[in-house]
């Protein structure tokens, strides 16, 4: 595959360089016309926008910002570590004690809005496996995938949720009590798109 962050700053060393070169000829050209001591009635001007400079520098400036496009993630990721997936997640003092949420960015998966749904869950990941064999303590509800912030709620049945969180695309017509992992959602259809852990308080002053 080409790689574009390589070839487009040698493009823009050869523009410049051009552009060098043209005004080196440029100064020629002023310095044989005043040589030449040739008297004219009105200066000879050259609309600005048209010089050589001036659209050799365009040129440079265009080719300066196509790496920021090129470099946005737009790829979306299915391993759970898609960083762009969620805003933010935890429990909150609106909600109350027993419930959390996850924010989940509609817009990065607006695209599979119509064989999917959003799923969040919780779950405590102990170290001892697998984390996509871990049992989920808590589950979201389903929630339609929209333009915009989509805010889950989970509400565990112990009433406590566990330090990781996670959110899932589930297929539309999958039942979220059909699993208690996430591999067996995945054997299921769903796709992991972000795990996340939750961040411990500041200590009381």
């Amino acid at each position: 595959m080409l790689d574009y962050q390589l070839l487009l700053p040698i493009v823009a060393l050869a523009v410049a360089t051009y552009g060098v070169y043209l005004q080196h000829k440029q100064f020629q050209m002023t310095r044989d016309q005043t040589a030449q001591k040739k008297k004219r009635n009105s200066p000879d001007l050259q609309v600005w926008w048209r010089s050589p400079q001036t659209i050799v520098m365009a040129i440079m400036v265009v080719l300066c910002w196509i790496p920021y496009f090129l470099n946005q993630s737009t790829e979306v990721s299915f391993d759970g570590a898609d960083s762009m997936a969620v805003v933010g997640w935890g429990g909150s003092e609106e909600l109350g004690p027993g419930k959390f949420f996850v924010t989940a960015n509609g817009g990065r998966y607006f695209t599979y809005r119509n064989s999917y749904r959003f799923m969040t869950f919780c779950l405590v990941y102990d170290g001892l496996r697998d984390e996509l064999d871990a049992p989920i303590i808590g589950k979201s509800a389903p929630y339609d995938i929209t333009r915009g912030l989509v805010r889950t709620v989970i509400v565990p049945p112990s009433g406590g949720c566990g330090p990781n969180f996670g959110l899932l695309l589930i297929p539309r017509e999958l039942d979220p009590g059909g699993f208690s992992t996430v591999r067996q959602a995945q054997a299921l259809g769903a796709k992991f798109a972000w795990k996340g852990a939750a961040v411990n308080p500041p200590p009381s002053k």
